[in-house]
């Protein structure tokens, strides 16, 4: 064993390399793990699609069990902001053994890329898929332009 080489590695130190490597995967690639143990925002994001059209978006909002008395939408210029409350039914004598539907109070707030007329904006709510629908501000909609053909 003479002719084997082996690092010097003091005891209770960490090398800076896996130091800056443990940075980068909790500050880039895990934010989610952070968040959940440490309690920075331990509510699920909602699932939400959003659809653009000409003159128009439509956000789509998965909220199995939503009343919607709980309710509250607000636009403001290119600010969608969803809140309410989510109760879901639960039996006296159980136990989870896995959880996946949200449920509870939540709050969340989306940035659309051009404003939209909140006053306008409608909203529906069917088999437990929210249907938000936002037109665009009348000077973002694009304008069609007719051609004179002059003679």
């Amino acid at each position: 064993m003479a002719n084997t080489l082996t690092r010097y590695q003091p005891t209770g130190a960490t090398r800076l390399p896996d130091v800056i490597d443990r940075l980068f995967q909790e500050s880039f690639v895990l934010p989610s793990m952070f968040d959940r143990t440490f309690g920075g925002s331990a509510k699920p994001s909602l699932p939400v699609n959003l659809i653009e059209t000409a003159d128009s978006y439509v956000m789509q909002a998965a909220l199995p069990g939503l009343k919607t008395d709980n309710l509250d939408i607000q636009v403001v210029g290119r600010e969608v902001a969803i809140k309410g409350q989510i109760e879901s039914w639960f039996p006296d004598n159980g136990s989870w053994v896995w959880r996946g539907l949200p449920s509870g109070e939540f709050f969340e707030t989306y940035t659309l890329p051009v404003e939209v007329e909140g006053d306008q904006t409608q909203a529906t709510y069917e088999s437990g898929i929210l249907t938000v629908t936002l037109p665009k501000a009348e000077h973002v909609r694009p304008k069609t332009i007719k051609v004179l053909v002059k003679q």
